[in-house]
């Protein structure tokens, strides 16, 4: 199907795990290939982070909101893969979302189905089809031609907020953390 004649979505809603493909996913959302005929403004990832509230000892879940980069000025960088399977990285995007919540009255938020922005967006780098395809440049006598895709390469997204809801108790979290770091 021609790029033409795909159409504009708002939000593409999907969950993610360890086992998520990300690729596919990214695919659906960029409207990458034929079988996806629509181009999403927004990706929303259920339940993907777990955000303390500031001022109180509950746990909320957090489903991301993600929008194309866009030359938007962004803080952090985190890859999906490491967004689904790295401690540090998914610590660092946490803590980033929970300064910018400082000096918010979250219970304006939580469970109210709308979502917090960020102030400061914060990057994720994520693949889809079209950074698999056409690697390597071509080349004649010493002068690269044409440039191809780089091994890894990826495009830039950037997590512009949050939806806030569901109170965790202390041991669900902690099986959550567990379950998704094992």
């Amino acid at each position: 199907m021609n790029k033409e004649k795909k159409h504009l979505g708002e939000q593409l809603i999907s969950t993610i795990g360890r086992d998520t493909s990300s690729i596919k996913l990214m695919d659906k959302y960029d409207g990458y290939g034929e079988d996806n005929e629509v181009v999403y403004k927004q990706l929303v990832l259920l339940n993907a982070v777990f955000i303390r509230h500031p001022q109180k000892q509950q746990v909320y879940f957090g489903d991301l909101v993600i929008e194309r980069r866009q030359g938007r000025k962004c803080e952090g960088d985190i890859t999906f893969t490491q967004l689904k399977t790295e401690k540090e990285s998914f610590k660092n995007l946490t803590e980033h979302i929970q300064k910018e919540m400082e000096n918010v009255k979250l219970e304006e938020y939580i469970n109210k189905n709308i979502a917090l922005c960020l102030k400061t967006p914060y990057r994720l780098r994520a693949q889809n089809s079209g950074n698999r395809t056409g690697y390597g440049s071509i080349w004649e006598f010493g002068e690269e031609i044409i440039s191809g895709t780089l091994y890894g390469e990826t495009n830039d997204y950037a997590i512009v907020g949050v939806y806030l809801h569901e109170e965790i108790e202390t041991e669900r979290y902690n099986m959550y953390w567990q379950q998704r770091y094992r």
